[in-house]
């Protein structure tokens, strides 16, 4: 018997679908990300290119906005095809209000946050933008911001139909699991059409302006391979084929199990598109910290990609399985630490000794060379030292006092951690010439009690080595370790 969504069918679907988006157009819109956006355009001294960012950064706002700008109440001699040009004609304070207006996005935040199909769109809905940003500049098309939002307009379909009617995706998914086919495959027999076609009826229903139907409409032909790489020409032939690039690699990163089946999709999406495949592995390498990055600007970081993706952008030319003994043996005793932790929450140990367990994690665990603890101060406000781990600092952990202060925010990842509740290894070092570094926060926003600090000493003779992906994964956990303790002790 068939299920309702495969009786149902691609044209009904797509009516249902244009339906929902005339009773609830304002897509979700992450709440931060409004709030952040309001206090810039209320700054005389903000930078057009700040606002453009913080907007690019929220998948379906920037396409909101530009469907109003070209309505026929804001709508000039020309339409407007980037945000540049919307902050241009409307001003920073009117988009600003503009945006606030789309508040919806908080629906969108705890449908993600139960994992399953949906996360799995928002994922390929924020890879697919970051991907099609850094193919289409290797392809030689630098508009970066025409670039993110081509590669939004090409999943946004997909995602509103997975936030709109979840049933339809389950019921692929159930089918791909039991057909040991990929979950687009499934929903593309379902539908009669892949699940990126549904982008341009959403396009057509909201007036986006016609250059990005143009992209999308060669795109999707070059990603259903109804047309070649060599048949597509015009000014924005190379914009077109990263987004169709784009939309096959997303695909491949949250759809494959395994490193080789990632491995041979992303060397088909080389093949099918005439793309190097040393372009496509660098680009590849690049995503990780812009996913982390870009969820946490709208709010998201629970959002986490396979593993077995991670390992691969890290060392793509490694054989699936050959892990260095070293790797090995800090995953092996990381993850003693964590149950451990988890034990001791369990069991209502003290905090205090909560904390010393996540120190010996990062020292031990992580192989930082030292670890330092920093206590909030409700009275000076600042942050205090109180114990270490490891190597010497040079001075005694009490005399250490940071600033939390908005200055001290933007440089120090220590202030940075405990303000924002988030991992931070980015900013200047608390001492000069040691790093990597790491700041995690012990507790979040509302109830922060401090920071544990750690770095690893300058090699002599040596480069010092960035922190892998799997010890941003392990820190990321070790922070929401510490956030439950702290709850659990209050």
């Amino acid at each position: 018997m068939q299920d309702a969504a495969e009786q149902e069918g691609a044209g009904k679907i797509i009516s249902r679908l244009e339906a929902a988006l005339s009773t609830d157009g304002d897509f979700p819109a992450r709440a931060r990300v409004i709030n952040e956006l309001l206090t810039l355009a209320n700054n005389p001294d903000t930078p057009l290119e700040r606002i453009v960012e913080l907007v690019l950064s929220e998948p379906a706002l920037g396409t909101r906005i530009l469907h109003i700008v070209n309505s026929v109440f804001y709508q000039g001699a020309t339409p407007v095809i980037t945000v540049s040009q919307a902050v241009v004609r409307l001003g920073m304070s009117a988009l600003a209000e503009l945006c606030s207006s789309l508040v919806l996005l908080q629906r969108f935040s705890p449908a993600a946050r139960r994992g399953g199909i949906f996360a799995d769109n928002v994922k390929k809905c924020i890879l697919t933008s970051l991907l099609t940003t850094a193919l289409a500049f290797e392809m030689g098309d630098k508009d970066a911001e025409r670039g993110h939002l081509s590669g939004s307009f090409f999943s946004i379909g997909p995602l509103l139909l997975a936030y709109y009617f979840p049933q339809v995706f389950e019921s692929a998914q159930q089918r791909a699991l039991k057909r040991g086919k990929p979950v687009t495959q499934s929903i593309t027999e379902t539908l009669g059409v892949p699940p990126a076609a549904l982008s341009l009826a959403v396009i057509d229903r909201l007036a986006i302006p016609q250059f990005y139907r143009e992209v999308l409409v060669s795109a999707l032909a070059l990603y259903t391979e109804e047309s070649s790489r060599s048949s597509v020409t015009g000014e924005h032939s190379n914009l077109s084929a990263a987004v169709a690039a784009a939309g096959r690699m997303s695909e491949a990163i949250i759809e494959s199990t395994s490193r080789k089946e990632l491995a041979q999709a992303l060397e088909n999406v080389a093949v099918l598109l005439g793309l190097g495949l040393d372009q496509i592995t660098a680009v590849t390498a690049l995503v990780p910290e812009s996913f982390r990055q870009h969820c946490k600007v709208i709010d998201m970081s629970f959002l986490e990609l396979p593993q077995h993706f991670l390992e691969y952008a890290e060392t793509p030319n490694q054989e699936e399985g050959d892990v260095s003994a070293e790797s090995a043996a800090v995953s092996t005793q990381f993850a003693y630490y964590v149950d451990e932790i988890r034990e001791a929450i369990k069991n209502g140990e003290t905090m205090s000794s909560i904390i010393t367990s996540a120190m010996e994690a990062l020292s031990f665990g992580l192989k930082f060379d030292r670890v330092l603890l920093l206590f909030s101060d409700p009275i000076s406000g600042k942050l205090i030292g109180k114990m270490s781990l490891g190597e010497s600092f040079g001075s005694d952990p009490a005399s250490i006092v940071r600033e939390l202060d908005d200055s001290a925010q933007k440089r120090g990842p220590d202030a940075a951690a405990f303000v924002n509740a988030s991992v931070e290894t980015y900013g200047e070092p608390l001492f000069a010439g040691c790093w990597p570094f790491a700041a995690v926060p012990i507790g979040t926003k509302e109830n922060s009690i401090g920071v544990l600090y750690a770095d690893r000493l300058a090699p002599s003779g040596a480069e010092a080595l960035p922190l892998t992906d799997g010890v941003h994964v392990a820190l990321n956990m070790l922070a929401d370790l510490l956030d439950k303790a702290l709850a659990a002790n209050e």
